[in-house]
């Protein structure tokens, strides 16, 4: 393992990380498919890597690794999870330096990191919608999706919104962006931003381009959302 806190048990197997992959252990080892392989491991401060620790989160079928980045950061400053049920990989930043499922708790405990200050936390995971009283900023991006087969421009015209709203849904809005790139190696560029709040039916929007990819992103506070599945109407328009 790539440290001794890499390893936790969830679901009834043990899942674990190396310096090159991440594994489950259900009788036999197995490697773990990660489509964001490269991104952790490629940012990963390897000469801190004894500090990097796996962490469960029952209630959404999650095990999560924090790690340090870069050449020069020595706390845990991002994450990767994987969702056992749903096969799902995702990747972010949070600056984490323990956590517990805290069973006889209603929910998870984590700590930050410890620095020469008193400014040391102790965290409430996963309750409320806001940081600290505070509003909190979050975003989903997508990947790469190729338009068709990815030859053909294609148009945009319109999306169907899927979201649940908790907390304030009174005030809850989000920004759903279409971001497009005509080559692999282009960068992506923003090509329409739409307001969805939680009695939007529909957007029209006009995007053209032979990949996207989506971002769903959030600033308010008092409420918070889950992604559903968006539908695009979308037409091939010419080649290049």
């Amino acid at each position: 393992m790539i440290s001794p806190k890499a390893a936790v048990n969830a679901g009834g197997s043990v899942y674990f990380m190396d310096r090159g992959g991440f594994y489950v252990y259900t009788g036999a080892v197995q490697r773990l498919p990660c489509q964001v392989l490269d991104y952790v491991i490629s940012n990963l401060n390897i000469d801190q890597s004894f500090k990097v620790f796996a962490a469960t989160n029952i209630d959404h079928n999650e095990v999560t690794w924090f790690y340090p980045i870069g050449s020069g950061e020595t706390d845990n400053t991002n994450y990767v999870t994987y969702n056992y049920l749903e096969n799902l990989w995702s990747v972010g930043t949070m600056t984490r330096g323990a956590w517990t499922e805290a069973t006889t708790k209603n929910y998870p405990l984590a700590t930050s990191v410890i620095t020469s200050s008193d400014n040391n936390y102790l965290y409430i995971q996963e309750r409320g919608h806001d940081d600290d009283g505070s509003a909190m900023t979050a975003f989903i991006e997508s990947g790469d999706i190729e338009m068709g087969d990815g030859e053909k421009y294609m148009m945009l015209s319109r999306f169907i919104p899927d979201f649940t709203f908790s907390g304030d849904t009174g005030s809850a809005s989000m920004d759903v962006v279409v971001k497009g790139k005509d080559f692999p190696l282009d960068s992506l560029t923003t090509l329409s931003t739409s307001t969805v709040t939680s009695s939007t039916e529909q957007s029209f929007i006009r995007a053209r381009t032979r990949s996207s990819a989506i971002r769903v992103e959030s600033s308010g506070s008092g409420y918070g959302w889950r992604l559903g599945n968006l539908r695009f109407d979308m037409r091939p328009d010419g080649r290049r």
